[in-house]
C-alpha cells in the first residue's frame, strides 16, 4: 500500500486564483531507516523551512509546497519499495520538482532513477557511502544527488591524513556486517584508500564479523590476529561492541600505548550507540584504562558547521506542538534533521537566484552546477557543498582522559569552503597517553614477526635463538616423554572407556518435569527434540521436558522410556560415533541415563536456552533482519556438512524443531544420530494417498514427523 501525505495548505495560495506557481517538494523517508527514525522528527523542520522559504526568500509568485510519500522498509529489507511507491505518486499526478529526505545509501541509489529521468536535484539526507554501491566505477558520482547531511570524503580525507602524518601504514579494519552503516562507511573507506592512498590500502586489511553474535572468546581471536600484523585498528561497530573490542585488547596486553584504536561517533544517535566506558558491570574500571589507547572520530561542532540556537528550539517547539514528537531537554536536532531544513532553503535560494539571472529553474542538472562549490550563509551558519556532491563538513578527533573519564578534542580537521584544502589542527599538546604523548611506531623494531633487525656481523638473530633454544629442547625432551606418556596413557583410557555414554540414575538430579503438569502432554524424540527446558525456567517450553543437574552442571533430558529400548552392541556401535561429535552447530550429547531395570530412560544433552528455530520464527517478539537470518542458515549450513562429511553420515530427521537456540543465538541441530529413538513409521516418506488418516496425524498430531518428512527428502550428502 503507497501512503501519501500532502499537508494543509493555505487557501489564499490557490494556483487557480492567484496566478501564482507551486512548485512541489517530495519529501520521504524509509520507514526502517536508522538516520531517522520516524517522519514526526523531521515535519516540524520541513513546515519551519517551507514557511521561511515562501515568506522571506522566494519572490511572490512562486510558492512551495510539499508532499510526503513513505519509501517503505527498503533501507535493510525490500529495496524496491521505494522506486514502487514513487511510481504510483508519479502516476497519480504529482509533479516532482525536487526530491528531499532519503537517507540510506540503497534506497538512495534506486531513487536516482527518477532524479535522472526527471532531470531534477536530490537533497539526500545523508545518502552518505552511495559511491560504494555503485556496479560501475565510472558511474560512481550520481550528478543530480547532493549529500546534504554529511558524506564519507571528509571521513576518508582526514583518517587518510592522520595516517600520513604518523607514517601508519598497517591498519587492521573490522567491519561489523550486522550494522549497514558500518558496513557500507568500512567499505567506502577501503575505496578511497583505494584510491587516493595506495600505501595505506596495500598494507591494510579488512575484517567482516557479525557484532551482535560476537563473544568475548571470538573478540580476542580477532585482535590476536591484528597484533601480528597492524599497530592501527580501526573499529567499525556499534559503542558496545567497541568497549567489548577494549575490555579483551586490554586483557591481552594491547592497551599499554603501543597500539592505537579508532571508532567513529559521528553524532549522537541510538543505532550506533554512545562510546562509554561505564556500563555498571565489573568491566567498567578496564575499559576505562582502555580507552586510553581509543580515538573516537566525529563530526565537529564549530562555527561553521553548527546549529542557530533559535532554529533548534524553534524545531522542537513546533514538532512537540504539530507531531507530538519530544525532543531531550537539551538534545539538539542533528545533522540528518537539519539537512531536511537545509535543503529546502538551498533549494529556494538557487530557484530565485536563478529567476533573477533568467535562467530555467527547473532544471535540475544546471541548478546543481550551481550549488556546487557554492558557499550558504544564513541558513544554519556557514554550509558549502563540494564538487563531490557531498557537504563539506569538520571532523574532530577525540583522545580519552582516564582522570577525568571523558572525551576531548585533540586534533581538528578543518574544512576550506569551496576548495579541496583541509587544515589539521592540534588541540592538545600532548597526544597520546604513554611515551611523552609521542604516538606509537608503524611497525615494531625488527618488525611484527621480530625477523627485521640489522645484521651487524652477528649471527643472525634466527640463528642465536637456535644456539640456545635447540639445547634446551634437548634437554626437555625426555624429561616432557613421560609426562607426555601418562597424559597419552590416561586418554586411551578415556577414550577406550566402553562406558562412557551409560549415565546413572543416581547421578542426574532432576530439577522439573513438565510431564508431572496435567494439562502438557510428554515429549520424546518421537514428538520433538532433544533438547531445551520449561518456559517456567526461563528456558523454551517446546524442546523438551525435564531440566536436570548432572556433574554440577544444567543438562537437558527427554524421556525416552515409552519406547522400551535396552543398550545393545547395534545401539552403542552408533552412540560410539556420536563420542567425537564436537562441532560449534551441533548440540553436545552427553550420554543415556539408564534405569534401574536397565531400560534406556533419558537421552541427556546440553541445554540449547532460546528454543528451537520454530520457536523464533513463529512465537518470538524480537525483529529478525536477513543479516541475522542468513547468521541462522550459515549455522545449519555448517552443522550439516560436519555431520555428511562424518562417520554419521546424515541426520535424516532435520526440521525446525530440531534446529535448536543456544543462549549466544547459536543454531544447533540436535536429534542427530539416534535412529533407534525414532518410531519407523515415521522415517518412510509421506504420500497423501497412502493413508488419509496418518495425513492428519501427521499434520496436527505429531509436528515433528510433518516437519521431519518434508525436510527428510531434500536432505543430500
Amino acid at each position: 500500500m503507497v501512503e501519501t501525505f500532502i499537508p494543509e495548505k493555505d487557501n489564499s495560495d490557490d494556483s487557480m486564483g492567484s496566478g501564482k506557481t507551486f512548485l512541489t517538494i517530495c519529501v520521504t523517508l524509509e520507514e526502517d531507516s536508522y538516520n531517522v527514525p520516524s517522519y514526526n522528527r523531521v515535519a516540524s523542520a520541513v513546515d519551519l523551512a517551507i514557511a521561511n522559504a515562501n515568506a522571506f526568500v522566494l519572490p511572490k509568485s512562486i510558492r512551495l509546497r510539499t508532499v510526503f510519500q513513505s519509501a517503505g522498509p527498503s533501507c535493510s529489507q525490500i529495496q524496491h519499495r521505494v522506486t514502487t511507491n514513487f511510481l504510483h505518486l508519479i502516476l497519480s499526478g504529482v509533479q516532482c520538482d525536487a526530491f528531499v529526505g532519503i537517507g540510506c545509501a540503497s534506497s538512495t541509489v534506486a531513487m536516482y532513477a527518477f532524479s535522472e529521468e526527471l532531470n531534477v536535484p536530490m537533497f539526500a539526507c545523508p545518502g552518505a557511502g552511495v559511491a560504494s554501491l555503485a556496479l560501475n566505477s565510472t558511474r560512481n558520482r550520481f550528478p543530480l544527488m547532493l549529500r546534504i547531511s554529511y558524506g564519507y570524503s571528509d571521513l576518508g580525507r582526514s583518517l587518510s591524513s592522520f595516517f600520513d602524518r604518523y607514517n601508519y601504514s598497517h591498519i587492521s579494519l573490522f567491519r561489523d556486517d550486522f550494522y549497514a552503516f558500518h558496513s557500507l562507511t568500512s567499505k567506502y573507506l577501503f575505496n578511497y584508500f583505494r584510491l587516493n592512498n595506495p600505501k595505506v590500502f596495500v598494507n591494510a586489511v579488512e575484517t567482516a564479523f557479525i557484532g551482535k553474535t560476537l563473544a568475548r572468546d571470538a573478540t580476542r581471536v580477532l585482535l590476536d590476529g591484528a597484533r601480528n600484523r597492524s599497530r592501527v585498528i580501526v573499529l567499525h561497530t556499534h559503542a558496545l561492541i567497541v568497549r567489548q573490542f577494549m575490555v579483551v585488547a586490554k586483557e591481552i596486553g594491547l592497551t599499554y600505548g603501543d597500539y592505537v584504536f579508532i571508532a567513529l561517533e559521528l553524532h549522537e544517535l541510538n543505532y550506533w550507540g554512545r562510546i562509554n566506558y561505564i556500563q555498571e558491570d565489573r568491566d567498567d574500571e578496564n575499559a576505562r584504562q582502555a580507552f586510553q589507547s581509543l580515538i573516537v572520530m566525529s563530526l565537529a561542532d564549530t562555527a561553521s558547521n553548527s546549529l542557530d540556537e533559535n532554529l533548534a528550539v524553534s524545531i522542537k517547539k513546533l514538532a512537540k506542538e504539530n507531531y507530538n514528537y519530544t525532543y531531550r531537554a537539551l538534545e539538539k536536532p542533528d545533522p540528518n534533521v537539519m539537512g531536511f531544513y537545509e535543503s529546502i532553503m538551498i533549494y529556494a535560494q538557487e530557484v530565485t537566484l536563478m529567476i533573477g539571472s533568467g535562467l530555467n529553474y527547473r532544471n535540475g542538472s544546471m541548478m546543481v552546477e550551481r550549488i556546487l562549490g557554492t558557499e550558504y550563509i544564513g541558513i544554519t551558519g556557514s554550509l558549502s557543498i563540494g564538487k563531490t556532491n557531498e557537504r563539506d563538513r569538520n571532523l574532530d578527533m577525540k583522545t580519552f582522559d582516564a582522570k577525568l573519564g571523558e572525551y576531548n578534542v585533540a586534533i581538528k580537521y578543518v574544512r576550506h569552503p569551496t576548495s579541496n584544502i583541509q587544515t589539521v589542527l592540534q588541540i592538545r599538546d600532548t597526544l597520546w597517553f604513554t611515551n611523552d604523548g609521542a604516538m606509537p611506531p608503524d611497525k615494531p623494531l625488527c618488525g611484527f614477526r621480530n625477523d627485521e633487525c640489522p645484521n651487524d656481523g652477528r649471527l643472525p638473530v634466527g640463528m642465536q635463538v637456535a644456539v640456545i633454544i635447540v639445547p634446551l629442547i634437548a634437554l626437555t625432551v625426555m624429561a616432557t616423554a613421560a609426562v607426555f606418556a601418562g597424559i597419552k596413557l590416561r586418554n586411551l583410557r578415556k577414550d577406550y572407556d566402553p562406558n562412557w555414554w551409560k549415565i546413572l540414575m543416581d547421578d542426574l538430579s532432576i530439577k522439573q518435569n513438565r510431564a508431572a503438569s496435567g494439562n502438557v502432554s510428554k515429549k520424546s524424540l518421537t514428538s520433538q527434540s532433544t533438547a531445551g527446558a520449561s518456559a517456567r525456567s526461563g528456558y523454551s517450553a517446546y524442546n523438551c521436558d525435564i531440566l536436570a543437574s548432572y556433574k554440577a552442571g544444567l543438562v537437558a533430558l527427554t524421556d525416552v522410556s515409552a519406547l522400551i529400548k535396552t543398550p545393545n552392541p547395534d545401539m552403542i556401535s552408533k552412540l560410539n560415533l556420536l563420542k567425537n561429535a564436537s562441532h560449534p552447530n551441533l548440540q553436545r550429547f552427553i550420554g543415556i541415563g539408564i534405569s534401574p531395570q536397565g531400560y534406556c530412560q533419558y537421552v541427556v544433552a546440553e541445554i540449547c536456552a532460546k528454543g528451537s528455530l520454530v520457536d523464533i520464527l513463529t512465537f518470538s517478539t524480537m525483529k529478525l533482519d536477513w543479516s541475522f537470518k542468513n547468521s541462522l542458515i550459515k549455522d545449519i549450513i555448517f552443522g550439516m556438512a560436519h555431520i555428511h562429511t562424518s562417520p554419521i553420515g546424515s541426520h535424516g530427521n532435520l526440521n525446525g524443531y530440531t534446529c535448536l537456540i543456544d543462549s549466544r543465538f547459536t543454531l544447533k541441530i540436535s536429534d542427530y544420530g539416534l535412529p533407534f529413538f525414532r518410531d519407523p513409521a515415521y522415517l518412510v516418506p509421506y504420500r497423501d494417498h497412502d493413508n488419509p488418516d496418518r495425513s492428519v496425524d501427521i499434520a496436527y498430531g505429531e509436528h515433528r514427523s510433518y516437519y521431519g518428512n518434508s525436510c527428510r527428502r531434500k536432505e543430500h550428502k
